[in-house]
Order: structure tokens, then sequence, then C-alpha cells
């Protein structure tokens, strides 16, 4: 895996380990599409951090990384 998407999925995780709305907005691009079940589709940043702003205002977790390969 490239530094590069190390980095990017590192940042993605501390994005919703923090809570932080932010580093959500510095991983997607501004016509960035996010779908996933059970939530609406979001089409563009603005609507991807409301999406997000819900999700995580709702939720206490701590999300890890061990799906990912950090080689």
């Amino acid at each position: 895996m490239s530094k590069e998407i190390r980095n990017l999925l590192q940042t993605y995780q501390r994005a919703l380990n923090e809570a932080d709305l932010d580093l959500v907005r510095s991983v997607y691009a501004k016509d960035a599409v996010v779908i996933g079940q059970p939530f609406p589709t979001a089409t563009g940043i603005e609507a991807i951090l409301a999406l997000y702003a819900d999700f995580l205002s709702k939720l206490d977790f701590t999300f890890s990384s061990t799906c990912w390969r950090w080689s």
C-alpha cells in the first residue's frame, strides 16, 4: 500500500474516532458521492458532511483499522 493511501486511511480513521468533520472533509473530493446502507446517498461535500454529522452524533464507537494492511 502506498504511503499516500495509508495516510488517507489513517486520516479517515482519526476522523471517525474523533468525530472530526474537518478531517472528514479532508478525505473527500468536493464532488464525491457516498453510497452506504442503511444511510441515504450523499452527493457533494456538504451533503456528505451533513450525513457524517448526523451519523457521528448518534454513535459512540472506536473505528479500528485491523481490516487494513499497513505494509
